[in-house]
């Protein structure tokens, strides 16, 4: 509102049926819903008009303020991926993590915790990838957690005495339900938003929806299918689309595996007639070549996502380069 309109509008009649001046607006009869509100025995004309400006100055700038959006803070890069397809422009979304930190290790720096303090909610994968989180976030802000992938285990039985496989969103339609999850967390903390929150998600799901159609027509005619990975991150995808995991080079994640285990693995390679080793993204480069030379295989990067790009299209762009290897080392 500028300068003029303010002070045409306190140069309103101030009382109820008294004609308007020109400037007022021609003919009109009847003075402000403010003005009229106000009791017949207001004070002086004068002091009434810095009344009703200061009510319209003070309805103008209450107008221009906006709510804050919520602040959403992610564990890692899928999580964050997922979550910020859903959240849209409708939130602000910061990953905890750092580019290069692994979930499995992480070890907490003060601007982390900062970030923790500061959020509406906090959105984890869960199934024991983030095991330093709770005690991070504190008894009475445990509420403010949401483990998108905890109940979807259930698509891979755990090996006796072993905890959950945590890798769930390496299949797309896993990461769907995770997704489902996400989207009822970020309506129940921020209602007012709840239907623009379902129509990002419902938009996102088609996008993982074809995800999932390129990797049944990708896979479905090659004809090899077993597959060795650096550690057991695959049990979902596999499961998804039919490949066989036949063994992995670490038996234990971060530990080089021992001269009897890479014999087993040799005679594996030897009965599945494996071609190539698919190793992580940050697998060792050195340790990842002399694995080559030995067993006289390829070695492609089959990629947990675990330190891809925090990008709203990371997870669709990492899970296209892992269907391409796949094609390529099993072909």
């Amino acid at each position: 509102m500028d300068a003029r309109s303010i002070r045409l509008l306190t140069s309103a009649p101030t009382t109820i049926g008294e004609t308007c001046r020109p400037g007022w607006g021609g003919s009109l009869t009847r003075a402000p819903a403010v003005v009229a509100l106000l009791p017949a025995y207001a004070p002086r004309r004068r002091s009434l008009h810095w009344m009703v400006a200061s009510i319209v100055l003070g309805l103008f700038f209450a107008g221009a303020v906006t709510a804050a959006p919520l602040r959403v803070v992610t564990t890692l890069p899928p999580i964050y991926c997922l979550t910020v397809n859903v959240a849209g422009d409708l939130a602000k979304v910061e990953n905890l993590l750092p580019p290069g930190a692994a979930a499995h290790d992480f070890q907490f720096t003060v601007a982390a915790r900062h970030k923790l303090e500061r959020a509406d909610l906090v959105i984890a994968n869960g199934l024991g990838l983030e095991s330093w989180l709770d005690e991070a976030m504190g008894k009475s802000a445990a509420r403010r957690i949401v483990r998108c992938a905890t109940g979807l285990e259930a698509a891979q039985e755990p090996a006796a005495g072993h905890s959950p496989n945590p890798h769930v969103w390496l299949d797309p339609i896993l990461a769907i339900a995770m997704v489902t999850n996400i989207l009822t967390a970020l309506q129940q903390t921020d209602p007012a938003n709840a239907s623009a929150y379902a129509t990002n998600a419902a938009a996102f799901t088609l996008r993982l929806r074809k995800l999932d159609e390129e990797f049944r027509a990708g896979l479905a005619s090659l004809p090899s299918r077993a597959i060795i990975t650096s550690h057991d991150a695959f049990p979902y995808l596999a499961r998804r689309y039919g490949l066989e995991r036949v063994g992995v080079i670490e038996e234990h994640a971060e530990i080089d595996p021992s001269p009897a285990h890479l014999r087993e693995l040799r005679a594996t390679i030897q009965k599945h007639g494996v071609k190539t080793l698919f190793v992580d993204a940050h697998e060792s480069q050195r340790r990842a070549k002399q694995l080559a030379r030995d067993f006289k295989v390829a070695v492609l990067v089959l990629d947990t996502l675990e330190e891809a790009p925090l990008t709203p299209t990371s997870y669709e762009d990492g899970m296209r380069q892992n269907l391409r290897a796949l094609q390529q080392g099993l072909k």
